[in-house]
Parts: C-alpha cells; sequence; structure tokens
C-alpha cells in the first residue's frame, strides 16, 4: 500500500521529486518494483523458502550496496533488518 500511495503521488520517480528533501524508501520501492512483496511470493526483504520462516538475501544485500547513499549502504544488510 505504501508504494501504490508514494507512486500516486509521484515520489517514487526521481526526477519528481523535491532534491532538497531526503526520501527513504528508495530501497523498498525498488523491491516492489522487482515484485518481491514478501511472505506470499516467497521473497521480499528476505527469501522465505519455508513458510514465513525469513532467511537473508544476497540479492538484496547486492540491491542496497548498489544506491548512491554511502552511508545507507555501509549501514544496512538484510541481517540487520531482523
Amino acid at each position: 500500500i505504501g508504494y501504490a500511495v508514494r507512486t500516486s503521488l509521484g515520489l517514487t520517480d526521481p526526477s519528481g521529486r523535491d532534491p532538497s528533501v531526503e526520501y527513504s524508501a528508495d530501497v523498498a520501492d525498488e523491491l516492489a518494483r522487482a515484485g518481491r512483496f514478501g511472505q506470499k511470493v516467497g521473497k521480499g526483504w528476505y527469501l522465505y523458502e519455508t513458510p514465513r520462516v525469513p532467511s537473508p538475501d544476497p540479492d538484496v544485500d547486492s540491491l542496497i550496496a548498489g544506491f548512491k547513499d554511502a552511508s545507507l549502504a555501509q549501514t544496512v544488510s538484510a541481517d540487520d533488518v531482523r
């Protein structure tokens, strides 16, 4: 629901945002665009190979590391979000 609201407000498109305002949902938005909606689809911030049992996902770590904000890439990983 959060992603849908941010999309309707134009906040998921970086070119339409106010550059002076920090936007902290880029990683979550990218996960949503990739169809990673959580337990029901078997992956989100974690992998869910066994129903409702999360395990770290290296793809999420790579996604986080790819963002420009070095402080975010250095402080947040799938293991930290448990």
